[in-house]
């Protein structure tokens, strides 16, 4: 199956609008439904600048893919948050470029036990509160 990721970005709409016409012309792929750039988005609006807001949950978020690529890519030359967590604690990967999207970025560590019954993951404090 592969090591699954979990990966935030949030970047200008207009730079996520160039990121889509780059991915049209450089992915193969692209638009089939089999690129993670093909996921709906949200768009919002905050301090009168438009945002893009890419969330994807248990990706494969592998270097030597195309669109990943890409992604890393364009990131390094536009403000930005990216944020990914993989499966093991240790590996978090995040970081914020750009004034707008400092006070963006919120970590947040979360401790789930696998519930033995259940295919659900249990959230810590469901163990440890009183009845």
């Amino acid at each position: 199956m592969g090591y699954i990721s979990e990966v935030a970005i949030v970047l200008y709409k207009k730079d996520y609008e160039n990121l889509i016409s780059r991915a049209k012309k450089e992915i193969e792929y692209f638009g089939t439904g089999r690129c993670i750039l093909d996921e709906p988005v949200k768009h919002f609006t905050r301090h009168d600048e438009e945002f893009t807001f890419l969330y994807y949950d248990r990706v494969k978020w592998y270097e030597d893919f195309d669109e990943i690529r890409l992604v890393d890519e364009f990131l390094r030359v536009v403000d930005h948050v990216f944020v990914r967590i993989g499966e093991y604690p240790e590996d978090i990967q995040y970081g914020v470029k750009g004034d707008d999207f400092y006070d963006m970025l919120y970590l947040r560590t979360s401790i789930y036990i696998e519930d033995p019954d259940h295919v659900d993951m249990i959230p810590v404090e469901k163990f440890t509160e009183k009845s």
